[in-house]
């Protein structure tokens, strides 16, 4: 069926609303009568589909409006055309959206009222019909809006009066966390090298692409259970890295004392102390375990007061996870899967509320210069995210991936939901 625009009508005569209006009120106070009529239910039994039609043509003007009809919908059909039709009439005595609806077919009528002395009211009802049968008439929704203030009424087919009082919820990051899983096997020596270039300029980006003011953790893992971290943290799987290893095994370096915890923070110098957590060395497990190392940052265990990772993640900051590795994760127990639905359970269920960034390998020929294949785990890991970012392990300088990723975080902070 063509599409024909909405019409607008001037209110039909004999309406028993407007005659009811019309004699308890001054025509300039009905459109504040009408949203009050509308958020209570009417007199008993609610404000039906039919006379949400003809209550929105007591403002002085009203618009129906409906999808394309089905085969056999006059009722959508009607409502399309602009005719002075009512939603959820099942008895088929008007015109109304429902009649000859044994497709499902969904119309609506929207009554809108306002006025020198009321502007900010509105009032909006709906009725669906259902499949092969009448519909459900009666079902009602008002929203009203006066001086900042917002009520939401619904009124059920009792009559009874049920107030939500439920605002949406806020979105918008102003804090992020930075999680790098580094690979420490014995082929990452210029990728770590490339890291520690290249992030302090990524953590200056995202603060002042995001506006963060400091509000930023950096912290990074390895794919095995790190050796050189300080006690009672060394050799855990998934504990932050504080400490790497020195010029013998015998020697490790210290990269703090941080300002909050085994981790960066705004309150530190982050070039300093990138340059020396990005550096885990070459000397771990050639069976690299990404998915095992996030799954444990992320359990109860280690961040609970005392634990390796306490502080680290924050219920209101926005997860930024970045995977830097040149194998795939062939040794890492489940499924790609079950490593996000980690993430997911550390993020109240919230997938906007985190980003993956992966710097994995491409299938040779490549940059890197040995040979190497295609990580699919992982990359099933990363675009499992609304907000992700596929990189290459090989490139002479992350920089590039890393400004290309700012978009998606900013996105992701855009679409962040703030706990509570």
């Amino acid at each position: 069926m063509p599409h024909v625009a909405p019409r607008t009508h001037r209110r039909p005569s004999g309406s028993p609303v407007v005659a009811l209006l019309a004699g308890i009120a001054p025509s300039h106070h009905i459109p504040a009568v009408l949203a009050l009529l509308l958020a209570f239910g009417g007199c008993g039994g609610g404000v039906t589909g039919r006379d949400a039609g003809h209550t929105g043509a007591a403002a002085g003007t009203w618009t129906a409006t409906g999808p394309a009809a089905t085969a056999g919908s006059d009722g959508a059909g009607a409502a399309a055309s602009g005719v002075s039709t009512s939603a959820g009439d099942p008895s088929g005595a008007d015109t109304s959206a429902g009649q000859g609806a044994g497709s499902g077919t969904t119309a609506s009528a929207t009554a809108t009222t306002s006025a020198a002395t009321g502007a900010g009211t509105s009032a909006t009802t709906s009725a669906t019909t259902g499949a092969g049968t009448s519909a459900t008439a009666g079902t009602s929704s008002a929203s009203v809006s006066s001086a900042g203030t917002t009520l939401d009424t619904t009124t059920t087919t009792t009559g009874t009066p049920v107030r939500l009082d439920v605002a949406a919820p806020l979105t918008g990051c102003t804090k992020v966390d930075l999680l790098f899983v580094v690979d420490n096997s014995g082929s990452m020596a210029n990728e770590q090298d490339n890291l520690a270039a290249s992030v302090p300029g990524f953590v200056a980006a995202i603060e002042a692409r995001l506006a963060l003011e400091e509000q930023w953790h950096v912290g990074v893992i390895t794919t095995d259970p790190y050796v050189h971290n300080s006690p009672p943290c060394s050799a855990v799987l998934g504990a932050l890295v504080d400490r790497v290893r020195g010029p013998t095994p015998q020697q490790p370096q210290s990269c703090g004392p941080f300002a909050e915890g085994r981790y960066l923070s705004g309150a530190d110098d982050l070039s300093a102390g990138v340059e020396c957590v990005m550096r885990v060395g070459v000397y771990g497990s050639p069976e690299e375990r990404a998915g095992d190392a996030i799954v444990a940052a992320l359990a109860p265990e280690l961040r609970a007061p005392g634990g390796c990772n306490a502080g680290f993640f924050r219920d209101d900051a926005l997860l930024v996870l970045v995977i830097i590795t040149d194998e795939d994760d062939l040794h890492s127990a489940g499924e790609p899967q079950d490593w996000a639905n980690a993430v997911l359970d550390l993020k109240l269920g919230h997938y906007t509320n985190a980003t993956v960034l992966g710097l994995l390998p491409r299938p040779s020929p490549n940059q890197c210069g040995g040979p190497t294949s295609e990580a699919l785990r992982l990359r099933s890991f990363v675009e499992s995210f609304t907000f992700a970012h596929l990189g290459d392990v090989c490139a002479p300088s992350y920089a590039g991936d890393f400004a290309a990723a700012l978009d998606t975080i900013d996105a992701a902070c855009d679409a962040f939901v703030r706990p509570g």
